[in-house]
């Protein structure tokens, strides 16, 4: 089998999301059994659920950013990037979805329309994106760039911490106060 390359739970625990090889795979979280396969043109690097359940998420290789329905597997939107997408994360409200790459930087967009309402140019190849629990911030970890933590309307830079080499993953704690 392909090396699984990104694993999400659903906001409500019953299902699993993994993202392997050319697609995304949906399980049930108690019973193991799959619930749908969605397969991609390219291999898919990173899945998110909506924070309603509803919607999945998923940034690859080629394929830029899909927006699928949950339940049926239907798309129901496709972003393009001109760069590989190595990470992909829901705002808390669910209205946007934010990407970060290995040319494209991060940008915003639009959950519903796909519209870009942010484009943040790191330099550098980012790994992981991850939105501040009150969605007001957006941080992000990058290959050589460290870790920086934007405004998540503007895109102004309000913290950098540079470092020698770089990170793979950023998060925030649930309370907002903290990054790891």
């Amino acid at each position: 089998g392909s090396k699984v390359r990104s694993v999400a739970w659903s906001p409500d625990g019953s299902r699993i999301a993994t993202a392997s090889g050319g697609g995304v795979w949906v399980w049930d979280a108690v019973t193991g059994e799959k619930l749908l396969s969605l397969e991609h043109g390219s291999k898919v690097r990173s899945v998110a659920w909506s924070p309603d359940g509803s919607r999945i998420a998923t940034g690859s290789d080629g394929d830029g950013v899909r927006v699928l329905d949950a339940v049926t597997g239907k798309e129901l939107l496709s972003l393009e990037h001109d760069h590989r997408v190595d990470s992909v994360v829901w705002s808390p409200d669910g209205s946007r979805i934010a990407t970060g790459s290995d040319g494209d930087g991060v940008r915003v967009l639009d959950a519903v329309t796909g519209e870009e309402l942010l484009s943040f140019e790191c330099g550098h190849w980012v790994n992981s994106v991850a939105w501040s629990p009150d969605g007001s911030r957006i941080a992000t970890s990058s290959t050589f760039g460290g870790v920086r933590v934007l405004d998540a309307v503007t895109g102004e830079e309000l913290l950098s911490l540079e470092r020698g080499r770089g990170f793979g993953s950023v998060v925030w704690s649930p309370d907002g106060s903290r990054i790891a």
